[in-house]
C-alpha cells in the first residue's frame, strides 16, 4: 500500500479530528476524575449526563481505534498484510483494555500488573483502570466495528490513489 503526501495528510487530520473529537467528547460527558488525561487539567467543564446504556457513551471505543490505526498506518505505509495486521494489532490492545475492566478479570489482571509500572506515566494507573473501568460489551462492538471501519477507509484510499495516481 502506498499512501501519497496528500493522502498521508488527510488520513493523518481525519485521525487527529478523531482524537479530539474523542477527547472533547470526554470533556463534555466523563468527569475528569474518571479520565487520566484529564485529571488535575480541567475541572468538570460541561459535566452533561448521557443515560447510561446510551450508543453515545461507545462513540470513544469506535474513534480511538479508528485514530490509531489511520497514523499507524500513514507513519508505517504498510503492505495490504501490514494493514491488516495493524488493525488486529490494535483492535487487539484496545479489546484487551475493555475486556480487562471485565469484574471477572478484573482483580486478576491487577494482581499480575508488575510493581515497576509505578513509576512510568500511563503505566501507573492500569490496576485503577481495570478495578475502577467499567466493562461494556457495546464498547467491544464499537471497537471491533472502529478497526472495521479504519480497514475499509485505508483501502477505500488505495483504491483512489491507484485509480488516480
Amino acid at each position: 500500500m502506498v499512501i501519497d503526501g496528500r493522502s498521508g495528510w488527510i488520513l493523518s487530520g481525519v485521525a487527529t479530528g478523531s482524537l479530539l473529537t474523542g477527547g472533547i467528547f470526554y470533556l463534555l460527558f466523563r468527569s475528569s476524575s474518571t479520565v487520566y488525561f484529564l485529571a488535575d487539567i480541567f475541572l468538570d467543564a460541561g459535566n452533561y449526563s448521557i443515560s447510561s446504556g446510551n450508543i453515545l457513551n461507545s462513540m470513544p471505543s469506535f474513534l480511538h481505534v479508528y485514530a490509531f490505526i489511520l497514523l499507524t498506518a500513514v507513519v508505517l505505509n504498510p503492505s495490504r498484510t501490514g494493514l491488516i495486521l495493524i488493525c488486529f494489532g490494535w483492535m487487539g490492545v484496545e479489546l484487551f483494555f475493555e475486556i480487562g475492566q471485565h469484574p471477572f478479570l478484573a482483580q486478576s489482571l491487577t494482581d499480575w500488573v508488575p510493581a515497576w509500572f509505578a513509576g512510568f506515566p500511563y503505566l501507573e494507573v492500569a490496576s485503577t483502570y481495570f478495578l475502577s473501568g467499567t466493562f461494556d460489551p457495546v464498547d467491544v462492538l464499537f471497537i471491533i466495528i472502529g478497526a472495521a471501519a479504519a480497514l475499509l477507509t485505508l483501502y477505500k484510499v488505495q483504491h483512489w490513489e491507484v485509480s488516480h495516481g
